[in-house]
């Protein structure tokens, strides 16, 4: 199957964002603290959320004899809003606020490789050579343009 020009633009979007997240932590945190932060951008996802929630919420009622979302529906919601993007979000912004770029370099990689893992483990999903010969070769790329140095990082922070 043949990907879409909206399909590839959507992609580019979306690594446009990824890689500027930490920049623009670090440069919204000295306008606001990382509590004000979080809020702020739980309320814009919240926002950017509705319109998907409200079509699900139509389709669900249309499908079912009952109508509605479930009580479980609505705890999933909750907790992938609380505890997922949150959660997240709170502890991305109080880690880039005291933390070097090098180490925000190591943990926006991070993100990926445990994306992966967590993927492998709780769905089951296959690690084959070659996805791991691709991921090797995309953190070397990135090890590579961002000339990370080991001797920078520092968990201590400034």
């Amino acid at each position: 199957m043949r990907a879409k020009r909206s399909d590839l633009l959507l992609l580019v979007l979306n690594q446009f964002v990824w890689g500027t997240g930490w920049s623009a932590i670090k440069y919204a945190q000295n306008q606001m603290g990382p509590v004000t932060l979080n809020v702020c951008s739980l309320g814009i996802s919240v926002l950017t959320l509705v319109p998907f929630f409200l079509a699900e919420r139509r389709s669900a009622t249309s499908q079912t004899p009952t109508g509605g979302l479930s009580f479980q529906n609505y705890v999933d919601y909750f907790v992938a809003g609380v505890i997922g993007l949150a959660g997240m979000t709170l502890l991305y912004a109080w880690g880039a606020g005291r933390s070097l770029a090098a180490n925000g370099a190591v943990i926006s990689m991070s993100v990926p490789v445990l994306t992966i893992v967590v993927a492998v483990i709780v769905l089951g999903e296959k690690m084959t050579a070659a996805r791991l010969a691709s991921l090797g070769i995309a953190v070397a790329g990135v090890l590579m343009m961002s000339e990370f140095r080991w001797s920078e990082v520092s968990l201590a922070g400034n």
